[in-house]
């Protein structure tokens, strides 16, 4: 038998970790010194829904599969300002005189994004069943469909429906010139090749770019925004991850987030079951590191003292 002692601090050990509300974040002099600290979205903003009642059937030479298309404002408000604001700052930028020591040149990878973004930019997130050799299920873009920049999820609602989904993933990214992934280099696109060579599909050549201009036409410039990120923030954050920079550089926290762990079993459960409450957080997970990714890269393309400087009117 377990003394009351003893029970009590097992309860301790095993309660889930509580995160502080946005407001009262431990304030570290270092990040307060180094990161632009734009207020937090409002809490609605973080708690939009996604299901699959507003999928659209998606059909290709391969099958079907779902696609879910909103608008990147509905999912990120402040979009509206923030993007047109930053193709203006970019638009500038290349009429203006060439780098010096105010304006230092950006790497060739995010030059490639300032050059080509909105028009030829996607960015891309996999959920997948697993690590490599497992079926992708879930391919999230945002891309500019006409006039708007879009989150648009392309969703296999069980196994064999993967080589259409990879069928529609390519024909987006043939309308392309930069590939912006989050850890993608190592992960993201190397499965979406494998699996596509495994469906007897020809994916798009992505490849890094160290030298400005070295890419051919027929290739994506893959932008890694992970190795980004570390160059700029790695001496003032605790880590480089994805909701690390989502939580103190884009002042945002998720709650009720399903973790990356949970998210292959979850699938399977869907395809078992039907059972599709598990599927609509896999959509928002996926939707809102989505909307990170744009932000971060906007804010990558900004020079360091203006996306590193603490904000003057936060609030």
């Amino acid at each position: 038998m377990l003394s009351d002692e003893i029970r009590a601090r097992l309860a301790q050990l095993s309660a889930a970790p509580q995160i502080a509300p946005l407001g009262r974040l431990p304030r570290d002099r270092r990040v307060q010194q180094h990161l632009w600290l734009a207020p937090a979205l409002p809490a609605e903003s973080t708690t939009i829904g996604l299901n699959l009642h507003a999928a659209e059937v998606q059909s290709t030479a391969s099958g079907e599969h779902l696609r879910i298309r909103r608008p990147l404002a509905e999912l990120w408000p402040a979009a509206e300002a923030i993007v047109p604001q930053s193709i203006a700052r970019l638009t500038s930028r290349t009429h203006r005189s060439p780098a010096g020591p105010d304006q230092p040149e950006l790497h060739p990878e995010l030059a490639a994004v300032a050059e080509h973004f909105p028009a030829a930019t996607m960015f891309l997130d996999l959920e997948t069943c697993g690590f490599a050799g497992a079926p992708v299920f879930l391919a999230g873009v945002v891309w500019r469909d006409g006039e708007l920049l879009v989150v648009d999820q392309l969703f296999a609602r069980d196994y064999t429906q993967e080589r259409a989904l990879l069928e529609t993933l390519g024909r987006i990214a043939a309308a392309q010139r930069v590939l912006a992934t989050f850890n993608g280099k190592s992960f993201d696109w190397p499965m979406v090749c494998d699996r596509s060579i495994r469906h007897r599909l020809r994916p798009r050549p992505a490849i890094p770019l160290r030298k400005p201009n070295a890419v051919a036409e027929e290739t994506l410039v893959h932008c890694d925004l992970l190795h980004h990120a570390r160059r700029r923030w790695k001496r003032v954050l605790p880590n480089c991850k994805l909701q690390t920079l989502e939580r103190l550089v884009c002042r945002r926290v998720r709650h009720d987030d399903l973790g990356g762990a949970e998210v292959p079993t979850a699938y399977h459960q869907f395809v078992r079951t039907g059972d599709s409450t598990p599927i609509e957080k896999i959509l928002l997970h996926n939707a809102l590191d989505l909307v990170t990714l744009v932000e971060i890269t906007l804010r990558l393309l900004q020079p360091a003292a203006e996306s590193q400087a603490p904000r003057a009117a936060a609030g």
